[in-house]
């Protein structure tokens, strides 16, 4: 049997916008800031089909979506080489991307993180 395989390839040209704004102060020794952020996605999905002398679209579509973040750390160095700090914070998901008729990820979800670093 011979002949030309067909295959899908999705095509994405997107772009991400990222905004930021934090405050911080030392409070006894402890570095703490908190901030607020807001991030754009959009972009072109496009399906095409690959296996014939021309590439053919088979679906486009334009997808946007936006969500928000709060966070909030504290850091403090105990000596001249070691620190510590914890992160928390909380991001909503990605809205109002829909895939297939469904919400996808809008309800959010908390973060935390927490480092030491000892510097030699």
């Amino acid at each position: 049997m011979t002949g030309v395989q067909t295959c899908a390839l999705p095509i994405f040209d997107g772009s991400i916008t990222s905004v930021r704004a934090t405050v911080g102060k030392d409070l006894f020794a402890w570095e703490v800031l908190a901030g607020w952020g807001w991030d754009r996605y959009s972009g072109d999905v496009a399906l095409t089909a690959v296996g014939s002398a021309t590439p053919v679209v088979t679906s486009a579509s334009r997808l946007e979506g936006t969500r928000h973040l709060v966070y909030g750390s504290m850091a403090k160095t105990v000596n001249i080489i070691l620190s510590i700090s914890l992160e928390a914070g909380w991001m909503r998901g990605i809205a109002p991307v829909s895939i297939a008729a469904t919400d996808y990820g809008s309800e959010g979800s908390g973060f935390l993180s927490g480092a030491l670093r000892l510097t030699l």
